[in-house]
Protein backbone atom coordinates (compact mmCIF):
# COMPACT_ATOMS: atom_id res chain seq x y z
CA UNK A 1 0.00 0.00 0.00
CA UNK A 2 0.74 3.58 -0.52
CA UNK A 3 2.75 5.32 2.39
CA UNK A 4 0.23 8.34 1.87
CA UNK A 5 -2.84 7.44 3.35
CA UNK A 6 -4.20 10.61 1.24
CA UNK A 7 -3.74 8.66 -1.61
CA UNK A 8 -5.93 5.78 -0.93
CA UNK A 9 -8.57 8.46 0.82
CA UNK A 10 -11.54 9.87 -0.70
CA UNK A 11 -12.96 13.43 -0.77
CA UNK A 12 -16.37 13.81 0.93
CA UNK A 13 -18.09 15.88 3.41
CA UNK A 14 -18.29 14.41 6.96
CA UNK A 15 -19.78 15.46 10.41
CA UNK A 16 -18.16 16.83 13.46
CA UNK A 17 -19.59 13.81 15.04
CA UNK A 18 -17.56 11.51 12.09
CA UNK A 19 -15.00 13.23 12.48
CA UNK A 20 -14.20 12.92 15.77
CA UNK A 21 -14.79 8.62 16.12
CA UNK A 22 -12.66 8.99 12.65
CA UNK A 23 -9.66 9.83 14.83
CA UNK A 24 -7.60 7.06 15.66
CA UNK A 25 -7.69 6.59 19.95
CA UNK A 26 -4.59 4.32 20.69
CA UNK A 27 -2.15 4.50 23.32
CA UNK A 28 0.75 2.93 22.26
CA UNK A 29 1.15 6.05 20.09
CA UNK A 30 3.69 7.63 22.83
CA UNK A 31 5.78 11.14 22.40
CA UNK A 32 8.02 12.58 24.90
CA UNK A 33 6.55 15.71 26.40
CA UNK A 34 6.79 17.69 29.51
CA UNK A 35 5.03 18.30 32.96
CA UNK A 36 3.66 21.54 34.28
CA UNK A 37 7.21 21.98 36.30
CA UNK A 38 9.01 20.81 33.04
CA UNK A 39 9.65 17.71 34.04
CA UNK A 40 9.97 15.50 31.23
CA UNK A 41 7.11 12.98 30.61
CA UNK A 42 5.80 10.53 27.97
CA UNK A 43 2.56 10.04 27.44
CA UNK A 44 0.02 8.86 24.38
CA UNK A 45 -0.99 11.40 21.95
CA UNK A 46 -3.74 11.21 19.48
CA UNK A 47 -2.46 11.64 15.53
CA UNK A 48 -4.22 12.59 12.57
CA UNK A 49 -2.72 12.52 9.07
CA UNK A 50 -2.90 16.49 7.36
CA UNK A 51 -2.18 17.79 4.27
CA UNK A 52 -1.50 22.29 3.99
CA UNK A 53 -2.63 23.73 1.01
CA UNK A 54 -2.33 27.13 0.26
CA UNK A 55 -5.45 28.59 2.16
CA UNK A 56 -6.63 25.24 4.07
CA UNK A 57 -5.57 22.07 5.50
CA UNK A 58 -6.91 18.46 5.08
CA UNK A 59 -7.51 15.61 7.46
CA UNK A 60 -8.15 11.62 7.41
CA UNK A 61 -10.54 10.35 8.63
CA UNK A 62 -11.71 6.90 9.53
CA UNK A 63 -15.19 6.77 8.47
CA UNK A 64 -16.38 3.53 5.88
CA UNK A 65 -12.90 3.66 4.48
CA UNK A 66 -10.57 6.99 4.53
CA UNK A 67 -12.72 10.00 3.82
CA UNK A 68 -10.03 13.43 3.54
CA UNK A 69 -11.93 16.77 4.67
CA UNK A 70 -10.78 20.78 4.85
CA UNK A 71 -10.92 21.37 8.79
CA UNK A 72 -10.07 23.85 11.20
CA UNK A 73 -10.15 23.82 15.02
CA UNK A 74 -12.63 25.31 17.75
CA UNK A 75 -10.76 26.72 21.20
CA UNK A 76 -12.97 25.43 23.70
CA UNK A 77 -11.22 26.94 26.25
CA UNK A 78 -11.21 30.61 24.66
CA UNK A 79 -14.80 30.83 23.02
CA UNK A 80 -14.49 34.06 22.47
CA UNK A 81 -11.34 33.59 20.10
CA UNK A 82 -12.15 30.39 19.06
CA UNK A 83 -12.18 29.34 15.40
CA UNK A 84 -8.80 28.61 13.46
CA UNK A 85 -7.82 28.56 10.11
CA UNK A 86 -4.65 27.73 8.37
CA UNK A 87 -2.82 29.40 4.65
CA UNK A 88 1.01 29.30 4.06
CA UNK A 89 0.75 32.92 4.00
CA UNK A 90 -1.12 33.62 8.09
CA UNK A 91 0.06 30.07 9.37
CA UNK A 92 -2.40 28.94 11.98
CA UNK A 93 -4.79 31.88 12.40
CA UNK A 94 -8.12 33.41 13.97
CA UNK A 95 -10.83 33.50 11.60
CA UNK A 96 -14.18 34.14 11.16
CA UNK A 97 -16.73 31.10 11.92
CA UNK A 98 -17.66 29.43 8.34
CA UNK A 99 -20.66 27.15 8.81
CA UNK A 100 -20.00 25.44 6.30
CA UNK A 101 -16.24 23.92 7.45
CA UNK A 102 -15.74 21.63 9.96
CA UNK A 103 -14.10 22.48 13.14
CA UNK A 104 -12.34 20.23 15.76
CA UNK A 105 -12.28 21.27 19.14
CA UNK A 106 -9.44 21.41 21.03
CA UNK A 107 -8.68 21.76 24.81
CA UNK A 108 -6.05 22.40 27.68
CA UNK A 109 -3.99 18.53 27.65
CA UNK A 110 -2.30 17.42 30.70
CA UNK A 111 0.95 17.96 28.66
CA UNK A 112 2.97 20.88 28.43
CA UNK A 113 6.06 21.56 26.06
CA UNK A 114 9.42 23.18 25.87
CA UNK A 115 10.20 25.13 23.11
CA UNK A 116 14.11 25.81 21.87
CA UNK A 117 15.26 28.42 19.69
CA UNK A 118 18.65 28.04 18.04
CA UNK A 119 21.61 30.28 20.07
CA UNK A 120 25.41 30.23 19.27
CA UNK A 121 24.88 26.81 17.53
CA UNK A 122 22.42 25.09 20.35
CA UNK A 123 19.05 24.64 21.01
CA UNK A 124 17.99 26.44 24.45
CA UNK A 125 14.66 26.94 25.68
CA UNK A 126 12.99 29.81 24.36
CA UNK A 127 11.64 30.27 28.41
CA UNK A 128 11.85 28.75 31.79
CA UNK A 129 8.08 28.03 31.83
CA UNK A 130 6.83 25.34 29.37
CA UNK A 131 3.87 26.09 27.15
CA UNK A 132 0.45 24.07 27.28
CA UNK A 133 -0.37 21.33 24.69
CA UNK A 134 -4.24 21.06 23.13
CA UNK A 135 -5.69 17.85 22.39
CA UNK A 136 -9.36 16.47 21.58
CA UNK A 137 -11.11 14.98 24.79
CA UNK A 138 -12.01 11.28 24.32
CA UNK A 139 -14.58 9.81 27.44
CA UNK A 140 -12.30 10.67 30.56
CA UNK A 141 -8.74 11.30 28.53
CA UNK A 142 -7.57 14.35 26.79
CA UNK A 143 -4.14 13.02 25.33
CA UNK A 144 -2.45 15.89 22.81
CA UNK A 145 -3.26 15.95 19.31
CA UNK A 146 -0.18 15.45 16.91
CA UNK A 147 -0.75 16.23 13.12
CA UNK A 148 1.61 14.13 10.64
CA UNK A 149 2.14 15.07 7.51
CA UNK A 150 4.38 14.51 4.56
CA UNK A 151 7.37 17.13 3.75
CA UNK A 152 8.60 17.75 0.16
CA UNK A 153 10.83 14.79 0.50
CA UNK A 154 8.38 12.24 1.11
CA UNK A 155 9.22 12.00 5.22
CA UNK A 156 6.81 12.14 7.91
CA UNK A 157 6.81 14.92 9.97
CA UNK A 158 4.77 15.88 13.08
CA UNK A 159 3.25 19.11 14.28
CA UNK A 160 1.72 19.89 18.05
CA UNK A 161 -0.93 22.41 19.19
CA UNK A 162 0.37 24.67 21.37
CA UNK A 163 -1.15 27.83 23.34
CA UNK A 164 1.18 30.88 23.30
CA UNK A 165 0.17 32.69 26.06
CA UNK A 166 2.57 35.11 24.95
CA UNK A 167 0.12 36.27 22.27
CA UNK A 168 -2.83 34.61 23.58
CA UNK A 169 -3.58 32.00 20.37
CA UNK A 170 -3.24 28.72 19.62
CA UNK A 171 -0.29 27.92 17.34
CA UNK A 172 1.97 25.10 15.44
CA UNK A 173 5.09 23.35 17.26
CA UNK A 174 7.03 21.03 15.36
CA UNK A 175 8.37 17.76 16.95
CA UNK A 176 12.02 16.88 16.18
CA UNK A 177 12.18 13.47 17.49
CA UNK A 178 13.57 12.01 13.90
CA UNK A 179 14.15 8.18 13.88
CA UNK A 180 11.27 7.96 16.89
CA UNK A 181 8.66 10.00 14.39
CA UNK A 182 9.66 7.76 11.66
CA UNK A 183 8.97 4.88 14.03
CA UNK A 184 5.64 6.18 15.28
CA UNK A 185 4.33 7.17 11.80
CA UNK A 186 4.93 2.91 10.63
CA UNK A 187 2.99 1.82 13.51
CA UNK A 188 0.35 4.51 12.39
CA UNK A 189 0.66 3.16 8.99
CA UNK A 190 0.60 -0.13 10.61
CA UNK A 191 -3.16 0.62 12.43
CA UNK A 192 -4.51 2.25 9.66
CA UNK A 193 -4.03 -0.80 6.70
CA UNK A 194 -5.05 -3.26 9.74
CA UNK A 195 -8.58 -1.39 9.60
CA UNK A 196 -8.75 -1.32 6.05
CA UNK A 197 -8.01 -5.05 5.72
CA UNK A 198 -10.53 -6.04 8.13
CA UNK A 199 -12.94 -3.43 6.54
CA UNK A 200 -12.93 -5.35 3.24
CA UNK A 201 -12.75 -8.89 5.11
CA UNK A 202 -15.99 -7.95 6.45
CA UNK A 203 -17.53 -6.57 3.44
CA UNK A 204 -16.37 -9.83 1.47
CA UNK A 205 -18.03 -12.09 4.09
CA UNK A 206 -21.10 -9.99 3.98
CA UNK A 207 -21.16 -10.61 0.26
CA UNK A 208 -20.67 -14.44 1.33
CA UNK A 209 -23.64 -14.29 3.38
CA UNK A 210 -25.76 -12.43 0.87
CA UNK A 211 -25.05 -15.22 -2.08
CA UNK A 212 -25.79 -18.16 0.53
CA UNK A 213 -29.33 -17.24 0.76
Amino acid sequence: MADDVFSISTNRPITLEEALKGIIYDSRFIFPFNDQQGHQISTPANILPVRFSENSMEGVFVNEGLARSPFGFFNVDFPEKAFYGYSDKNGLSIQEKNNSSLYLPVKFSDSHIILCTEKNGQFVPSRNIPYATLGIENEDKNWPLILMYLDNKSNYKFKGLYYDDDNDTINFYDRTEGLYDKETAKLYLLVIYIYLLSLLLGIKLLLIKLLAL
